[in-house]
């Protein structure tokens, strides 16, 4: 599992892949933590990589990109926001979302 303890870290991630996906949970979110699962289903599926961060022990890296509840989701292009998701993350629109931008982009 990759995880992100960092701001470095993170700001390394973001910039050095093509897409990554950025999945935020707390370990006392009961709804974070049955999603969780289903991210990494997702992103093994679609062959997208893939890194946690804890923002209960790490709550400086989702306050840095203005995060305020849970589960969040983000989804980074080359070091830019592409896409945003927190509270209620919707996996088919994610992938469908997705589809379209790389599609747009020749990816």
């Amino acid at each position: 599992m990759n995880t992100i303890r960092s701001l470095e870290h993170f700001e390394d991630v973001i910039k050095s892949e093509t897409i990554v996906i950025i999945y935020f949970h707390n370990e006392k979110c009961y709804v974070c933590n049955s999603l969780f699962p289903k991210i990494i289903k997702f992103a093994d599926d679609n062959n997208y990589k893939l890194y946690f961060v804890d923002s209960q022990e790490y709550p400086e890296i989702p306050a840095q990109k203005f995060l305020m509840t849970f589960p969040a989701l983000m989804v980074f292009f080359s070091g830019y926001e592409i896409i945003k998701m927190a509270r209620f993350i919707d996996l088919a629109k994610l992938k469908l979302e997705l589809e379209i931008f790389k599609n747009r982009f020749n990816l």
